[in-house]
Order: C-alpha cells, then structure tokens, then sequence
C-alpha cells in the first residue's frame, strides 16, 4: 500500500513541471505602502514565439507586442482612445532612441534602423507610468 502511494506520488511530480510550464509566470513587487511598484514578465528563455505583453493597470489595459521583434513594435489599448499617451524608447545604454504619442488607441514604433538588443519602451498614459522590456532580434 505504502509503495502504491509513493508511486502515485513521483508520477505527480513527475507530470507537474510540464503542467506549470505551459503559463508566463509575472512577477509583482509592492512598496512599504501595499503599491504595486514593478511589474515583471518573466519569458523562457528556450521559448521562440513572440510574445504579448500587457498590463492591466486601475484605469487602462495596454498591449505591448510582438516580443521579440525584428523592428516593428506595437502598442495597443482599448481604453485610452481619447487620451493621448507619451511613449519613449530607450537603448541599453540609457540613451533615448524614439519618442512617440499614442492616440486612437494604438501606435506603432519601429525600431528596423536600431542595433538589435534590448530596449525600454515607457509608456505614460492617465498619469501612470509602464515601462517593458522590448527584445529586438
């Protein structure tokens, strides 16, 4: 009885890691206060599809995709139609590579002239300030 349990046991284990696998773990950190201070996606580092990403703030949800990219970004939200939004693109070395309004809900930043690596795209919208880590390849 006792090896019939601790069989069922390791095939549980077993079949798990492939189960918590197959979701984007996205990892928050809070200030002293309870505020919610950085939002972090995590991506595999095996995984070769581009990705959406998307925050989901009080007053907005915005769409940030596809990531990687091979030079066109775009940035998309249902709720911020009548708003303008000041997007900017930084390089790895801090320098501003791009600055941009979104209006209409979308906008699109290109980034097929930039040396690949990494870029911080910041998007303040409403007062909130969102910044992802964009991967041009």
């Amino acid at each position: 009885m006792m090896n019939r349990k601790a069989l069922i046991g390791l095939l549980f284990l077993l079949t798990f890691p492939p189960i918590s696998n197959a979701q984007t773990p996205i990892g928050y950190s809070y200030d002293a206060a309870g505020n919610r201070v950085k939002r972090e996606i995590v991506l595999s580092r095996n995984s070769r599809r581009s990705q959406r990403l998307t925050d989901i703030t009080e007053t907005y949800t915005l769409s940030v995709f596809p990531n990687p990219t091979q030079g066109l970004v775009h940035i998309e939200s249902q709720d911020l139609h009548d708003k303008e939004c000041e997007i900017t693109v930084h390089n790895a070395a801090g320098d501003q590579v791009c600055k941009t309004t979104m209006s209409q809900g979308s906008a699109d930043i290109d980034l097929s002239q930039k040396d690949n690596g990494i870029y911080l795209t910041t998007v303040v919208a409403k007062g909130i300030k969102r910044t992802w880590k964009i991967v041009k390849k």
